[in-house]
């Protein structure tokens, strides 16, 4: 049975010993992130390819979500542009998705 790491203590030591062993993507999270981070992270995904949005897609969506709230409550497109510091063509393009 392989060796769980992710259940060993993590003594200073340890830490040093461990990190040392590690290279590529899985060492810049553990240095980033920390080791327990990184191994949690590897223990879920080793071996595969992971694809991780940029941080701008996910707070359009996000942006997106709530004009549409907004405008449900009863903003005005211009209101909204304003708000949202986006012009009112954007505004009505994103209503009409």
């Amino acid at each position: 049975m392989a060796l769980d790491l992710t259940k060993i203590k993590l003594t200073p030591e340890n830490v040093i010993k461990i990190r040392e062993l590690m290279s590529g993507d899985i060492a810049i999270i553990a240095d980033k992130m920390g080791l327990k981070a990184a191994l949690k992270i590897h223990k879920l995904f080793a071996g595969t390819c992971l694809r991780i949005a940029k941080l701008g897609c996910i707070e359009r969506t996000f942006r997106d979500k709530r004009i549409r709230a907004d405008f449900d409550d009863g903003l005005t497109g211009d209101a909204l542009a304003k708000k949202y510091k986006v012009s009112a063509r954007q505004i009505w393009n994103n209503l009409g998705k």
